[in-house]
């Protein structure tokens, strides 16, 4: 178990895994100034919220403490009618380097009231208006 997101810096450059899902958080949850962030809810050990940024960027995150990747279907209880690019941190796959750049978008969902995918184990799943 390690501790933290990065090693000493003198040693190595390259981050722990856990760095790439903080990265998908600390950039695509906003922060500032009239952003709202909504209850927070879930089941089955996977939880998730919604912030909404003032220029109406929205941004939902899945999390799954999980020894097994999950469906789960999340139903907004309002229209959303947006686009949401999905950038997925899996801490089986994840390939951490030097370069630290943050997870890029694989995949966008079009919706309306209900997204609905799978996450993976341990995984954090970050859907946004926002671009990359």
């Amino acid at each position: 178990h390690r501790c933290g997101f990065m090693p000493i810096l003198t040693r190595s450059l390259t981050p722990y895994p856990g760095y790439y899902a903080w990265s998908l958080l600390s950039r695509y949850t906003g922060g500032g100034e009239g952003v709202k962030v909504y209850e927070g809810k879930g089941e089955d050990n996977v939880q998730f919220t919604v912030t909404k940024t003032p220029s109406g960027d929205i941004t939902v995150v899945v999390v799954s403490n999980n020894y097994k990747s999950r469906d789960f279907s999340i139903d907004f209880g309002c229209d959303l009618n947006c686009s949401l690019n999905r950038h997925v941190f899996d801490p089986d796959t994840v390939k951490p380097d030097e370069n630290a750049e943050i997870i890029a978008s694989d995949k966008t969902f079009d919706v309306k009231n209900r997204l609905e995918d799978s996450i993976p184990a341990f995984g954090v799943t970050v859907y946004t208006t926002l671009k990359d």
